[in-house]
């Protein structure tokens, strides 16, 4: 009940600041997240008490948000941006735990998120940056961890593979916000599969020397290519 009228108040808030400009409508925004924040809950609460387990309930608000923040992409600054890879996460969550994944393969549902978020990002959306910021995150915090429970080359491959591909599409359209963490992903990954594999300290450290050169190498360029096309033309 308290949860629910906090709701109510908040989403009065939300109406009155996104009906104006500047600060307002920024408050408004905030004001549209904790109103989702805290509906969600409540509902979950809500179903939870009403018998329904704790994973279907928390499934169920976080596809209605999930919903409510897509419909919401390209009508709000920064709410529907911020709202969708969280959503996105409680679904990822329940969900494996509903169909009984765990160990290493519980982290795929987040991998998966990571590269849907940054999918949406190269839509054309309002605050994309945001939402490719946060997938490259999600992708950043999982995709290693996947290759470390891997001993094979179907966890290091598929994690640099995407890593190279958000890495390429950050550099051909000078996505700053999603380079970086391209970069750390496919250092990362290959790091732990040569540390895994490469028993030669001597291998390893040229290696590892190498990968971190040749990304070190691109993002330079990138970072480069960026100045040359910003600096005007005397």
């Amino acid at each position: 009940l308290v949860l629910y009228t906090c709701a109510l108040g908040t989403g009065y808030c939300t109406f009155v600041g996104e009906q104006r400009e500047g600060a307002w409508l920024r408050f408004g925004e905030l004001m549209e997240l904790a109103t989702l924040g805290g509906g969600a809950t409540a509902t979950g609460i809500l179903l939870n008490e009403g018998g329904m387990s704790g994973e279907w309930s928390a499934l169920i608000c976080g596809a209605a948000v999930a919903l409510w923040a897509l419909a919401r992409l390209n009508r709000t600054v920064f709410a529907a941006a911020i709202a969708v890879p969280v959503s996105f996460l409680v679904i990822a969550g329940t969900a494996g735990s509903l169909v009984g994944l765990e160990n290493e393969t519980a982290t795929l549902p987040f991998v998966g998120v990571g590269v849907l978020a940054v999918l949406i990002g190269t839509r054309n959306i309002s605050s994309p940056q945001i939402m490719r910021a946060a997938g490259g995150l999600i992708f950043l915090m999982t995709g290693p961890g996947w290759v470390a429970s891997r001993d094979g080359y179907e966890g290091v491959l598929p994690v640099v593979l995407i890593g190279v591909v958000f890495f390429t599409l950050g550099a051909q359209n000078m996505w700053l916000e999603l380079i970086p963490t391209a970069a750390l992903v496919i250092v990362i990954s290959l790091v732990l599969f040569i540390v895994e594999h490469v028993s030669n300290e001597v291998a390893q450290g040229t290696l590892i020397v190498a990968i971190g050169l040749g990304v070190f190498a691109g993002s330079v360029r990138t970072f480069q290519r960026r100045h040359t096309k910003s600096s005007p033309v005397i």
